[in-house]
């Protein structure tokens, strides 16, 4: 079901399944404002002013307007390609809840998808516009139009900032987990997670297509963490993870099989992001 990927907004995106409402139609896409419709060639080349002049780091809001969890808005900061901190704007998030929105990088390859997939004969196609910034050349407001399963959403990136690496504060990297429900028999199945005796995550998580994995981030520092979780059918899975300089990726899936055993749940761990299969 796991197999190990980027883990990037446009698969969490997809995870989001194709019953997604869109949230704009084909006709009024390229009429948002100051957007204009896209092809390949005019990604291609604003892609090419973003490379030239993208900052070694930087920082932006971003606005997510779909018919998923991912909706809302964040501060986001990053350097080079990997997101250092995302703050939500919803003083009601998740604690640790890893929101993905797109690092201006991921934000091209949003506007490449569907096009890409036109032009390669599949079924989910279609449409992309989007005004650049100036300057730097990013997206600054781009809409998707979706059919044949792809999502639709629309994204405003503001108040982008470049910063000195060297003045960054990087909080300690520790687990990025993901965490997904596999049971069509618990559709609605709860889950605990504790590590060293703290309670880190504890929630419903719902099978849906079984392909709906949430993200987290939980900030340890290296070391030895004893990881237990447990569900509310009476399923417990515990172990110990050595976490180092880099940070480690668990993928935690609930099987919910007939006798609540070890096998019930699962963990992987990898030094490399997973991505949904």
């Amino acid at each position: 079901m796991l197999r190990r990927m980027v883990w990037a907004i446009v698969l969490v995106l997809a995870a989001c399944g194709t019953d997604a409402t869109p949230v704009a139609t084909e006709s009024d896409a390229a009429d948002a404002v100051d957007e204009t419709a896209l092809d390949r060639a005019a990604i291609t080349e604003q892609e090419a002013v973003w490379v030239a002049s993208r900052p070694a780091a930087y920082a932006y809001e971003v606005e997510t307007e779909c018919e998923c969890f991912l909706a809302g808005t964040y501060s986001v900061t990053v350097e080079g390609e990997e997101v250092l901190e995302v703050e939500p704007q919803n003083t009601d998030a998740e604690q640790y809840r890893q929101y993905s929105p797109p690092t201006i990088d991921q934000a091209f390859a949003m506007l490449d998808e569907p096009l890409a997939l036109a032009a390669d004969g599949e079924i989910s196609t279609g449409q992309a516009s989007a005004a650049f910034e100036a300057t730097y050349g990013y997206p600054s407001s781009f809409t998707v139009t979706g059919s044949g399963g792809l999502p639709s959403y629309h994204i405003e990136i503001r108040d982008f900032t470049p910063l000195d690496p060297a003045e960054l504060d990087r909080p300690p990297l520790g687990f990025a987990v993901i965490v997904g429900n596999q049971s069509y028999d618990d559709p609605d199945v709860g889950l605990t997670i504790t590590v060293d005796g703290e309670v880190m995550i504890e929630r419903s998580f719902a099978v849906e297509g079984q392909h709906t994995y949430v993200g987290y981030r939980l900030p340890l520092e290296p070391g030895e963490h004893q990881v237990v979780i447990r569900s509310d059918t009476g399923a417990t899975h515990e172990r110990v993870v050595s976490l180092g300089a880099e940070p480690r990726y668990l993928a935690v899936s609930y099987w919910g099989d007939d006798s609540s055993g070890p096998d019930a749940i699962s963990v992987e761990e990898s030094d490399e992001p997973f991505g949904i299969a």
